[in-house]
């Protein structure tokens, strides 16, 4: 642990963003409590507009879906992703059910 913490104190602080942005921690948080595709559609449908904009500008494989609402644009959009995206999609809920 010392030396990871080392190597860590040891980045310039120029190489850090300015700022980290974890207002999208919470809707995370809620996915990783869903226990299947049903809970994840019904979680999309109930974002608030601030939530799908937050998702929207995240760096997750959700983001992607900030802009659906319906079972039918949530296929729709799964459906038009490259192969790797929809890989890293399922493994999320993989893993929040093996949990």
């Amino acid at each position: 642990m010392d030396e990871v913490l080392r190597i860590v104190a040891a980045i310039p602080a120029s190489a850090l963003p300015p700022h980290v942005d974890h207002s999208v921690d919470n809707i995370m948080d809620r996915f990783a409590q869903v226990d299947g595709v049903e809970g994840a559609v019904e979680l999309l449908r109930r974002l608030t507009p601030q939530e799908r904009e937050q998702l929207a500008r995240s760096d997750t494989p959700l983001a992607a879906f900030s802009d659906v609402q319906t079972p039918e644009e949530i296929i729709a959009r799964f459906q038009s992703l490259d192969a790797q995206r929809r890989m890293q999609i399922v493994a999320m809920f993989m893993r929040s059910q093996d949990s």
